[in-house]
């Protein structure tokens, strides 16, 4: 009896603690899993070094903690974050940067607002959900962030997942193409003057 209260008990402080973050918590891991080509849903890894804690940008380009992370040919990284506040403007939140194995060559830089650059972002694929009016800041701000990078071994793709108040939305970019079906790539988050974000990855850890 003692250990099943024990056990509510820290149900009930996780859940407390959900509320109070806005980061998503699950009990299962498989709830927040993104499938790895050519490998499992087990090759995930949430918990990436660097990315933790606060982060507010206070210019353009200013880099995030957790610059740079290798992601290696056939594995996925993912990251969580809340938009605790955000710019005057529709692309004044962080930046998703991933570049070549050397970091020189930028195949995909992606802002919030469904645009971006890079030498593979004219012919990758690109979808959103969002209506980029006048609803966009007020949802992005408090919104919840997941962000999946998933090196499929000649192309990238970058999955940026929202919700906020249980509505959701997506930006996706996929089958941006790097150099070999071999290479490590590096991803990046910078950022831009208002934006403000706090990482809940530990949330989203094994």
């Amino acid at each position: 009896m003692k250990k099943t209260r024990f056990i509510f008990g820290v149900v009930a402080a996780l859940s407390v603690f959900v509320a109070m973050t806005g980061c998503k918590m699950s009990l299962s891991d498989a709830d927040n899993r993104a499938a790895v080509s050519g490998g499992s849903d087990t090759d995930a890894d949430y918990s990436l070094a660097g990315f933790s804690g606060t982060y507010t940008a206070t210019a353009w380009w200013a880099p995030c903690p957790g610059t740079d992370v290798a992601v290696a040919a056939g594995e996925t990284v993912k990251t969580q974050f809340v938009n605790n506040s955000y710019g005057s403007d529709n692309w004044s939140g962080v930046v998703f940067r991933i570049a070549s194995e050397d970091s020189e060559t930028e195949y995909l830089v992606a802002r919030n607002d469904n645009y971006g650059w890079g030498t593979s972002y004219d012919a990758g694929v690109k979808t959103t959900d969002f209506t980029f009016d006048d609803t966009f800041i007020p949802y992005i701000t408090g919104s919840t962030c997941t962000v999946t990078v998933i090196n499929n071994g000649g192309s990238v793709d970058l999955k940026l997942d929202f919700e906020k108040d249980g509505v959701t939305h997506y930006q996706y970019y996929e089958d941006m193409a790097t150099a070999s079906a071999t290479e490590t790539i590096q991803f990046a988050v910078y950022g831009d003057a208002g934006a403000d974000i706090t990482y809940c990855e530990e949330n989203l850890a094994e």
